[in-house]
Parts: C-alpha cells; sequence; structure tokens
C-alpha cells in the first residue's frame, strides 16, 4: 500500500525537477492557503513565515528582534504605541500601514482559539499611517513574543485567480492547487533584501511518513519535515542527507477531567501520575525523546528542575485505597484519530500500566471534530494531547489548553481546574517584566501544577526536519519554529560528493 501510495506521488514529485535555484519541499502540513496567517491552525505558520512578515522575530541567536516593528514605548503598563517601518510593500503593491495590522487582529477574533492565543490584548487601534496601539488587560510581560506571531495582512487586497495571497514577506505565492501543490517565487521588491539564492520554493503535501521520507532519499524533493524519531538513524553524511533539529520539541500529555468521578480528588489525579510509567515512555520513542515532568521545555529557565518522575505503582494503590476507588473502575481516554498510527502503540501501554492498579483504560479514537468538541464539554476523563512549545514556557502552554475557566470568559465553560494560587500565580508571571522574577514565578507555577496533578506529562519530542546536503537552512535559533527563509540556500552538488 505504501509503494503504490508513493508511485502516485512520484509523477507529481518528478514534476517540479529541482534546479539550482529551486527548492523542493515535502510537507506533512496538508495545504491551505488562507488571507490572513491564524497561528493557532497547523501549516499556517508555514505559509505565515513563507509569504509574510511578524511584528516581531526571533533572530538567529534566539533573540527577539522587531520585524515590521521599527520602535515603540509604553504610555502605560497596559498600553503600547508601535510605529511601521517606512517603505514596506504588500505583494499586490499596496503600502504596509497600521491600519493592516489592527483589521488583521479583528480577522483573528473569528478563530475558536482567539482567547486561548491571544489573551490577555484586547485591542489593536490604528493612529495613522505607521502607528498602533495596542491595549492589554493587564500588564503583560509576553506581549512582544507573543506580537511575534501576528502577521499583518493586507486589508485591501482582494484574492484573485491570477494572485490568491498578498504578503510583505519573501516568498510570493505564484501557483497553488488545492491539497497538491504551491508554488512561491523570490520577492524581487523585498523590503528586508535576501541573502539566500532560492528563487522558486515548491511546496508538495506528502501526509504519509513513508512516501516523505522516501521522497528525499530519491531525490525528487530537496527537504521534509515531520521525519519520526524512528528514522533518524537513516541520515547522515555519506548519504547526503542530513538531520535538522528544528525550535523546541513536541509535549505530550495526559490531560485530566477533574469534573468526573474520583478525578475531582486530587488523591487520585496523584495516583494516576504514579500509576504511569512516563521514563519507559519516552525510552520507548527511542534517543530523541526526553521524559516530561511539567509544561516547560527543559532547556527553558521556567523548568524546574525539582520536579522528578513520579512513576511508583505501590504509592499509586494506596493512595487509591485511600480514596475508596473500586477496582475495575473504568476511564475514558481520548485521542484525535489523525494521530492513530503515531499513538495507538502508546494508548496499548497505557492500558496495561493502569490495569496494574485496577482500572480499566478504554481508548477512543475521535475524528478531529469530535475530539474537540469532547475537550469543549468535558465529555471525557482522559485526554491525550499534543502541544509545540512555540515560547516553551509554562505560562503560554497554561493559555492555549485553557486551564481555567476565569482566563477565558468568553470561551465555553469547560476546562481543567486551575487552584487559585495556580492563576495568581500565572498572572503575575505575565506582569512581571524583570526576567530572573519572572522565572522564579513560573517555576512556582510548574511546582503548583505538579502538586494539583491535573496532567500527566509523558515526554518531550525533538521535532526533526531532513534535508540534502546542499540546503543550507541556516542556524535556526532555539526560540524560532522556521528558518529564515530570505536567508534560504542551495549550493550544487559537486562530483566528488555525488561520489562518495
Amino acid at each position: 500500500m505504501r509503494s503504490q501510495l508513493f508511485a502516485l506521488l512520484l509523477p507529481l514529485l518528478c514534476s517540479f525537477s529541482p534546479k539550482a535555484e529551486q527548492l523542493v519541499w515535502g510537507t506533512a502540513y496538508p495545504l491551505a492557503i488562507h488571507p490572513v496567517v491564524d497561528p493557532s491552525v497547523p501549516g499556517s505558520l508555514l505559509i505565515g513565515n513563507l509569504a509574510f512578515d511578524s511584528l516581531f522575530r526571533f533572530d538567529t541567536e534566539g533573540k527577539l528582534e522587531p520585524r515590521l516593528v521599527e520602535s515603540w514605548q509604553a504610555e502605560s503598563p497596559t498600553r503600547y504605541r508601535f510605529r511601521l517601518r517606512e517603505g514596506v510593500k504588500f505583494h499586490s503593491g499596496n503600502p504596509l500601514t497600521s491600519a493592516d495590522v489592527a483589521w488583521t487582529f479583528e480577522q483573528l477574533k473569528a478563530s475558536p482559539n482567539f482567547e486561548r492565543w491571544w489573551s490577555p490584548i484586547t485591542t489593536i487601534e490604528a493612529l495613522n499611517e505607521r502607528d498602533f496601539v495596542v491595549v492589554t488587560d493587564y500588564p503583560f510581560s509576553m506581549l512582544f513574543v507573543r506580537l511575534s506571531f501576528l502577521f499583518p495582512a493586507d486589508s485591501q487586497f482582494v484574492p484573485n485567480a491570477a494572485q490568491r495571497l498578498s504578503g510583505t514577506g519573501p516568498f510570493m505565492l505564484s501557483d497553488y492547487l488545492q491539497n497538491l501543490h504551491a508554488r512561491f517565487e523570490q520577492n524581487p521588491q523585498y523590503w528586508g533584501g535576501i541573502s539566500g539564492n532560492v528563487e522558486q520554493l515548491s511546496l508538495i503535501p506528502i501526509a504519509n511518513k513513508e512516501a516523505r521520507v522516501a521522497s528525499l532519499f530519491s531525490d525528487d524533493v530537496h527537504l521534509v519535515d515531520h521525519v519520526p524519531l524512528e528514522y533518524a538513524h537513516l541520515f547522515n553524511e555519506k548519504q547526503h542527507v542530513l538531520l535538522h533539529p528544528v525550535n523546541g520539541q513536541d509535549w505530550t500529555a495526559i490531560q485530566l477531567n477533574p469534573r468526573r468521578p474520583y478525578i475531582e480528588q486530587v488523591s487520585v489525579r496523584q495516583a494516576l501520575n504514579f500509576a504511569i510509567n512516563n521514563q519507559a515512555l519516552a525510552e520507548s520513542m527511542g534517543p530523541m525523546a526526553d521524559t516530561a515532568t511539567q509544561l516547560s521545555d527543559p532547556a527553558f529557565p521556567s523548568y524546574n528542575k525539582s520536579l522528578t518522575p513520579r512513576y511508583n505503582p505501590i504509592v499509586a494503590n494506596q493512595l487509591l485505597e485511600e480514596a475508596e476507588v473500586p477496582d475495575g473502575t473504568r476511564l475514558t481516554l481520548i485521542l484525535p484519530q489523525s494521530y492513530q498510527e503515531k499513538y495507538r502503540r502508546l494508548a496499548g501501554q497505557l492500558q496495561k500500566m493502569l490495569l496494574r492498579t485496577g482500572f480499566e483504560l478504554q481508548v477512543e479514537w475521535l475524528d478531529d471534530s469530535g475530539y474537540v468538541q469532547a475537550l469543549e464539554s468535558c465529555r471525557y476523563d482522559m485526554a491525550l494531547v499534543s502541544r509545540h512549545s512555540l515560547s516553551g514556557d509554562v505560562m503560554t502552554l497554561m493559555r492555549t489548553m485553557k486551564v481555567s475557566d476565569s482566563l477565558y470568559p468568553h470561551v465555553g465553560r469547560c476546562g481543567p481546574y486551575v487552584s487559585e494560587r495556580g492563576e495568581v500565580l500565572l498572572r503575575a508571571a505575565e506582569a512581571e517584566w524583570r526576567s530572573a522574577e519572572r522565572d522564579l514565578l513560573m517555576r512556582q507555577l510548574e511546582e503548583q501544577l505538579y502538586d494539583d496533578a491535573l496532567l500527566v506529562p509523558l515526554y518531550w519530542e525533538q521535532r526533526l526536519w531532513a534535508a540534502s546536503a546542499e540546503v543550507s537552512l541556516g542556524p535556526v535559533g532555539f526560540a524560532m519554529a522556521y528558518p529564515h527563509f530570505d536567508k534560504l540556500s542551495l549550493r550544487q552538488a559537486s562530483a566528488a560528493d555525488k561520489a562518495d
């Protein structure tokens, strides 16, 4: 079946025969072109970084730098004034204005994830052609990081058959067939200047992981994303295909629903943490997976080193006996069906682990919409969740997971309960501008979440791309989700390289 699938893809891939100045990219992301970049939508950030620019971005050393923003000043603790760079134009030829920034923010309000992603930003208001203000509910120390995911779109642009996208970025969309390919041409008028030599970039969606990796080894593409960990050993210099770790890691955990019988007790939630051997689960994923004990990425200063894995079946059984949880109690674990191939083995391991403490775990694979609806309406006991550490800190992950009802007054009432102290720590960390003090608050917050046991952290999984040896991605800084595409380059492989 896999070989048949790849055979069907091969003619399409070969129709983009790579040239020195053309890069062909096999991606696991579905291709969906939207005029506004929504960072909560898979694949949208990829298009955003290709065809758009953000207000801020992380440089190659992982430091935040202004991008479309030229300068700023605080008018009050909850009101910041920003000025845009002069002379920036969209692909349509329209000039970038502050009205485009405000318009983009308004479009994002239609996203179901708006509150979780953009809170506590309340308004963005254009003052004149280049100046705009951002207002927050309370002092928000992560404001500039959050604005690094706002990609101003062309509010005056009307998509047409010849041009479907208008950003300010280094590449312009030139051809698009939904679910088949998207071709981008280098933007000759790019305001930031382009140091790379890639003149044309083609995105080919290849959902099947075997076909995606095979397309790289057969020279049908130059670059692939989402390389499975089990294939990492295949890539080396002799094969002329190299692995490229990219920003952060994918965090996998079990979210517990404290509105369900027994799970409302802290001791039962702690017992579930003691019952699950997350170290063994991480080891089963291979050398590029690390045991998780909390939300923060281990490389970030918010990571609390004092929090250790809790696996201890004896303690788990003692806690369950004290809580009078009968043997044979059934719990339901929901998982997204689109990840069935990846998590099928994990689900089986979890069933065996919980059986040792008297739980019968029923696994339910739901389609994506059903999975989201179950989370929103609290129709689950346990849910497998996976998040990418875009900034790596506990504050961002707590926001995107909707861990407190009071944090999201305009969204549904379902969300894991957070203790009063946990919410106080979150608010204090978000309002603290001094980095050392903020990091301390986040470590305290991690400890509070650890004690509340609303999650069973499983593992951090390194995100991998792979590319042929002639691709130069440039340094991908720690806090960057993607390379800087204005620096993307290809070099011709020498005869000696090919002979090795």
